[in-house]
């Protein structure tokens, strides 16, 4: 990865960044040059923070600068969990199924499998975490937008950024009417 800055997290932390004034949009990169971090700019805030809650090596552009490592900062959660619809929570297996297309995962509660395709290996490791959060929303939610509401929750909890969610979930939907209100219920409930 030519010119580009290169971190090694080995605990989980909360980085304490720098970007140039000009720079609209952060990005920050796995080994494999997935995207791991996103967040857009809409003020002048030269200075912001994201967790790093996943051990690994990450690169960003020369824009960005690393101010100071912190030990991981726990999100504030404060919103909680819509009443369950169901509750049909049991051990699960993911299996892999070349044949899924069209979604990256599909849950099947009864059996306890989640199916994950091909496709869901485009997504990055945050993603993908996200992606299954929201399938195991299901054994308590028959409702999408409370599925993601559950993958939000543990997301967050677990010290994932509230970015990389939206981003995650608007990188997995089509888009649509109907899913450009799935991810507006997930930033209201992040205000």
């Amino acid at each position: 990865m030519a010119m580009m800055k290169k971190i090694c997290i080995n605990e989980p932390s909360t980085l304490l960044m720098r970007k140039n004034r000009n720079v609209r949009c952060a990005t920050i990169y796995n080994n494999k040059g997935k995207v791991i971090y996103k967040r857009y700019f809409n003020g002048h805030a030269d200075n912001f923070s994201m967790n790093m809650p996943t051990v690994g090596t990450y690169y960003f552009g020369q824009e960005l600068q690393v101010r100071d490592r912190l030990h991981l900062v726990p999100n504030k959660v404060n919103f909680k969990l819509p009443e369950p619809e169901r509750n049909k929570f049991k051990p699960f297996k993911i299996e892999f199924n070349e044949k899924l297309n069209g979604t990256p995962a599909r849950i099947f509660t009864d059996a306890g499998v989640i199916e994950i395709g091909a496709n869901y290996y485009k997504y990055s490791p945050p993603t993908r975490l996200f992606i299954l959060l929201h399938e195991l929303g299901h054994y308590f939610y028959k409702t999408e937008w409370k599925t993601d509401t559950f993958a939000l929750y543990y997301y967050l909890k677990l010290g994932y950024n509230k970015s990389q969610a939206f981003y995650s979930l608007s990188k997995v939907l089509h888009p649509s009417e109907g899913n450009m209100k799935r991810i507006m219920n997930l930033f209201n409930k992040t205000k």
